[in-house]
């Protein structure tokens, strides 16, 4: 990249070159400490400057890249966005929280392998929950390669783009400059669970907090499974989990979970339905789809059961266990 900056400092700016200085600027999203940063803003300034017409676009989005706005985390606000249709007509991400719906903003790429495995899953889930959860999909290819694409035209929820290959939303959504990026937002605007890649359950598990449960929580770290039963008294709090995943993926639950409540935490007792610590795997099909990926993934129930609140709280925590990227279930309701 040194060399290349080096390079681009010399040459004319047309396609070429912009195209490159943006390929450079696109790293930022994935580095922390980029080296030659002072150089890349020179050269960055340098292009606004001697760019002839019809760039205007392509330079705002290295602009995007080097000065990026602040990251949106889970619990923040929403910040809308205007962005437009295959057919050229504007629209605000908040165009899309009407009538109390869940927003999906799904970042994706045409030559995204994962983006393109997940739109099977995706597509089940949009039409159970028509009404409940709108998806937004937010292309990040060049405007006429997403025009011109099969799979593009074949997308049934929203399909928009920026004109900026998704950076002016992206840079205050997503964490990483890697797609498929998923955001899921509350109907009052609230950030609730940030993914990126895909896994083969995500958004069957959605459906179930969304679509069909009585119980509200915040699966703020994973959305494989959910809380969907639960029972408290003097003996113990018992909670019926569901948990959806490829049938050949193993999933693991630590002895060390926790319920946390009260300023207190509430130890695991005991488990039925999966073993503590091992490895297990889904056993019902969620699915009647042939499709690969889709028609393999299956969910499997289980209860894990507590030692019994002081006092039955409003709202808990599920915790498994003080490690890094452990399960979380926030805000679940016990009423």
């Amino acid at each position: 990249m040194k060399q290349e900056l080096d390079i681009l400092s010399s040459l004319p700016v047309d396609v070429a070159s912009i195209s490159k200085l943006s390929n450079i600027a696109r790293m930022l999203k994935n580095m922390k400490d980029f080296p030659y940063m002072e150089q890349l803003k020179n050269l960055e300034k340098t292009f606004a400057a001697r760019a002839p017409k019809g760039f205007e676009a392509q330079l705002a989005e290295i602009h995007t890249y080097i000065y990026p706005p602040k990251v949106l985390q889970l619990g923040d606000e929403a910040v809308d966005a205007e962005l437009f249709d295959m057919q050229g007509k504007k629209h605000h991400l908040f165009d899309a929280f009407a009538d109390g719906r869940y927003v999906l903003l799904d970042f994706w790429g045409i030559g995204c392998g994962p983006c393109r495995m997940s739109e099977p899953e995706m597509r089940e889930v949009y039409e159970r929950m028509k009404g409940k959860l709108e998806i937004i999909g937010i292309n990040e290819d060049d405007v006429s390669n997403w025009k011109n694409s099969d799979f593009s035209k074949s997308i049934i929820w929203k399909n928009w783009n920026d004109g900026m290959r998704g950076s002016s939303v992206n840079s205050i959504y997503c964490d990483m400059g890697a797609i498929p990026y998923y955001v899921l937002i509350t109907p009052d605007k609230r950030i609730v669970w940030k993914a990126m890649g895909y896994n083969p359950g995500w958004f069957l598990g959605i459906a179930d907090v969304v679509n069909g449960l009585r119980i509200k929580q915040d699966n703020s770290a994973n959305y494989h499974f959910s809380v969907r039963q639960i029972n408290t008294n003097a003996n113990g709090t018992t909670i019926k989990f569901r948990y959806y995943g490829h049938k050949d993926y193993w999933f693991r639950i630590a002895k060390d979970s926790y319920l946390e409540a009260n300023g207190k935490k509430y130890k695991l007792t005991a488990a039925d339905g999966i073993k503590l610590d091992e490895d297990n795997f889904t056993k019902v099909k969620a699915s009647e789809a042939t499709d690969e990926f889709l028609g393999n993934t299956c969910y499997t129930d289980f209860t894990l059961t507590f030692e019994p609140f002081d006092t039955t709280p409003a709202t808990f925590d599920f915790i498994e266990g003080d490690v890094q990227g452990a399960f979380v279930i926030r805000n679940v309701s016990v009423k």
